[in-house]
């Protein structure tokens, strides 16, 4: 399956409908879905034990989103989700709480980075915005006079 991707990623980007990069990031995302693929046989046939193992596997399995999230500037929130995963799942594991109720809280989990993460994208695109119209408002200004005419520009 790999191989086909591969091979498809390939046509395109000689037919130039994709980049080298997208191209690369289609391997990438099919790597990370290999390793979630890997990470929910292996605990549905008891390989791993803990549903704390589990979300181990898939913290690994998705390390190089995390690396993504470092290189736009979210890693840290990135981080937030994997550790409050793991959190969870060992409460799981404890029996503190039900899978259901793990399920609800990280989605709430996610629900909550997602909104900060957006809070920070709308923050940064603000302040671009307001650099940008800042820098529009100061405009040099030429005037000529031509007797009692004047024009700026």
């Amino acid at each position: 399956m790999s191989k086909a991707i591969g091979a498809i990623g390939v046509c395109l980007m000689m037919a130039g409908c994709v980049s080298a990069s997208d191209t690369r990031q289609a391997e990438i995302d099919a790597s990370i879905q290999q390793g979630r693929d890997a990470c929910v046989g292996a605990y549905r046939s008891k390989q791993i034990k803990t549903y704390a193992g589990y979300m181990q596997c898939l913290n690994t399995a998705e390390a190089p989103l995390a690396a993504r999230a470092s290189g736009s500037g979210l890693g840290d929130l990135w981080n937030v989700k994997m550790a409050g995963r793991v959190a969870i799942a060992e409460r799981v594991d404890k029996g503190q709480i039900s899978p259901a109720q793990a399920d609800l809280e990280m989605a709430q989990l996610n629900s909550n980075l997602m909104s900060t993460g957006q809070s920070r994208v709308n923050a940064a695109a603000a302040v671009s915005a307001q650099q940008q119209a800042a820098a529009a408002a100061y405009k040099p200004v030429t005037c000529n006079r031509f007797g009692y005419s004047v024009t700026c520009f």
